[in-house]
């Protein structure tokens, strides 16, 4: 029996069909191959074999009991985590050719390396638990804060279990620094404090807390350093609470760790289910009614893939049947997507895992392979980017745009024009508004003006030598779809990243961006140009400067800074047989990676087209936004919500809802915005 060699680096999809989602849970459970370990589904073996001529795997097939006990640790999978689950396997060695598999007797595994591979395979850990890099329980750290703790010298009398600053007798924190009692902060679901132990950190900088009513005798307790903003550790616990009299070991734990309130708040707010004023939404049923798992603090990537969902144009171009993202190998992007896309669209199953996507599209990135939550904006733009790697001419091409920015001289009124080409969104930005006021409502427009015009900026004029201009951004094109982000997280006093509590204010059937639209022209200053070149740069330099910045002093600069040499990268292009500019534009695409940039120009799939931008009229409806509820983006929870059919659908993780006619979602909280144009 001919088999692979598995080594430390060896990965095994051991779960389910890498071609599609059927996997070890279905009644005829999954295939891995003992030659290149794919897996596969017994569809998929056929095809595997036609490809490969491998035809001997060992089945896998999962049966599952589920315990019902209450979580007590904000863990998945763990002892005291959200669920209870044992698992037990079965295995048996299959051939398949032509006729189709035959079950093979043990024995037949007759050298013992076949013997050896067999038995890896049976003990490797689940392919979903060898990707999670971190748990999704918090990792409590130390911190050079606890370490260098300066307290009194002499000991603190007992003082009452009561806020300093309010009538608040839960929910408090003690300064281990000084003494101070002061209640928590306001949590994103109402429950909390008044912020007076956050206070009185900004008042003082002692940043060391701990939670009063979590102290047990075995010395554990709540600790939060305000300074590192994150949950700590301190191995010297007893001794530091003993300066205010509080003594561990006759310690009486009678309030919730942060931790254990994080458990009930997601028990209770369960990420798979989705009610609204004590009712459950209608279930979704039918194409794209496919929820995707969490896969350890996700959501943030399962609402961008949901919206993007929306974009019919992005579905077909990978999920069609027969084109080449079918055909491709199931470690290459493309088929992933395809595999993704059209399970989502053909809606056969209630949820699926987008984990082998999230392999395959983020190896090497521990930002978003890690168990920490992430900016839902922040990894839209990392897929875009990959994606524009892999397919610059295909991937969401009717959804960029090209801008310009106009910078006109306060004094004698000379324009300069800035090309701003290859946008994917709209960053909104609003004003400053301390996280912990009531809601502040704001028109959109108000935000579109702050954002596009009359933008003061420091720029010396070529025309008149006065210093001072005004700026204003304009659409070049309105692509048929519109992503628009709204700033929403802030700095606070003492250096923390909260979310603004804002209720952006519009019309969700109706955004009319027509006045935004440029009829500023673009042409290349001939004049700056001959100026330029009498510096003695050449016109191609020149032109290139001028595209990029507005004044012929700035010209200058950009030159200096972005020489035109050819550098070893271009000349390694350039010994394949690529001329030096299709090497530079190719580098250019590829971000400097040379095996890309190659890649790149031979391949027929990623080939440069020259493509009209997408444009029309520049009014639009919202057909989808990204909902984020927490104190600030990188943490908390993220859904989707999508408009199809007239009817608008809450996508929470792994469940899709329909939501209620008298219940309309919350279109002022979004975070992520897509509109379409109206073709009226």
């Amino acid at each position: 029996m001919e088999v692979g060699t598995l080594t430390p680096d060896t990965r095994i999809e051991n779960e389910e069909c890498v071609y599609c989602f059927n996997n070890y849970d279905d009644p005829e459970g999954i295939n891995i191959c003992l030659q290149c370990f794919t897996c596969c589904c017994t569809e998929h073996a056929k095809q595997h074999f036609q490809e490969r001529q491998h035809g001997c795997f060992l089945s896998r097939k999962r049966i599952t009991t589920v315990s019902k006990a209450d979580p007590n640790k904000l863990a998945i999978g763990v002892e005291g985590g959200f669920e209870d689950v044992k698992h037990t396997y079965e295995f048996e060695l299959r051939l398949f050719d032509e006729g189709g598999f035959q079950v093979l007797p043990d024995e037949l595994a007759d050298t013992e390396e076949a013997i050896k591979v067999i038995d890896q395979i049976k003990k490797a850990p689940s392919a979903s638990c060898a990707d999670l890099v971190q748990s999704w329980e918090l990792q409590v750290v130390e911190c050079p804060h606890v370490k260098g703790l300066v307290q009194p010298d002499e000991k603190i009398p007992p003082r009452p279990c009561k806020c300093t600053d309010c009538d608040l007798d839960k929910n408090l924190w003690l300064c281990l620094t000084c003494g101070h009692i002061g209640c928590g902060r306001r949590n994103f679901d109402g429950s909390g404090g008044n912020n007076h132990a956050v206070d009185h950190y900004n008042e003082t900088k002692h940043p060391v807390v701990v939670k009063l009513g979590t102290i047990s005798p075995d010395g554990r307790a709540d600790l939060f350093c305000y300074q590192c903003d994150e949950t700590v550790s301190d191995p010297n616990i007893a001794q530091h609470l003993a300066k205010y009299s509080i003594d561990v070991e006759t310690a009486v734990k009678t309030e919730s760790t942060t931790t254990e309130l994080n458990v009930q708040i997601n028990k209770n707010w369960d990420f798979d289910a989705v009610t609204a004023d004590g009712r459950e939404y209608e279930t979704m049923k039918g194409p794209f009614s496919v929820g995707l798992e969490n896969l350890g603090n996700t959501c943030y990537m399962n609402s961008i893939l949901q919206t993007l969902a929306r974009i019919q144009p992005f579905v077909d171009e990978f999920a069609i049947p027969g084109g080449n993202a079918e055909k491709a190998r199931w470690t290459d992007p493309a088929r992933q997507l395809h595999r993704l896309l059209k399970e989502m669209q053909q809606g056969d199953r209630s949820k699926v895992s987008p984990r082998i996507l999230r392999q395959v599209v983020c190896a090497g990135n521990h930002q978003f392979l890690g168990g920490q939550q992430q900016d839902a904006v922040e990894f839209f733009q990392y897929l875009y980017n990959y994606l524009k790697l892999h397919f610059p001419a295909t991937v969401l091409r009717d959804a960029e745009f090209d801008s310009v920015q106009v910078v006109q001289c306060t004094g004698c009124a000379d324009q300069a024009t800035i090309p701003l080409k290859d946008q994917i969104f709209l960053m909104l930005t609003p004003p400053h508004s301390p996280p912990d006021t009531p809601e502040v409502n704001i028109p959109i427009d108000y935000l579109l003006e702050m954002t596009l015009t009359q933008e003061m900026v420091e720029r010396k004029c070529d025309k008149c030598q006065k210093a001072g201009a005004v700026s204003r951004t304009l659409f070049k094109n309105f692509p048929e779809y519109l992503f628009v982000a709204v700033a929403l997280d802030t700095v606070t006093e003492s250096g923390m990243v909260r979310k603004m509590n804002l209720n952006v204010e519009f019309d969700p059937n109706r955004l009319d961006l027509t006045k935004y639209r440029s009829d500023v022209d673009e042409s290349v200053d001939e004049k700056k140009v001959a100026e330029l070149m009498n510096f003695g740069f050449t016109r191609a330099q020149c032109v290139r400067a001028l595209e990029n910045v507005g004044s012929v002093e700035e010209a200058v600069d950009w030159i200096v800074e972005h020489p035109m040499e050819q550098s070893p990268a271009v000349a390694s292009v350039m010994e394949m047989g690529f001329s030096e500019n299709e090497a530079r534009e190719a580098l250019e695409e590829s971000q400097g990676n040379v095996a890309l940039a190659i890649e790149w120009l031979f391949g027929p799939r990623t080939k440069k087209q020259s493509a009209q931008r997408s444009d029309g009229e520049g009014i639009y409806e919202m057909i989808a936004f990204v909902q984020h509820k927490g104190p600030s983006a990188l943490c908390g929870h993220y859904v989707a919500n999508v408009k199809r059919d007239g009817k608008w659908i809450l996508y929470n993780d792994a469940k899709a809802a329909i939501y209620p006619d008298d219940v309309p979602p919350q279109f002022g909280k979004g975070y992520f915005y897509l509109f379409q144009r109206k073709h009226e």
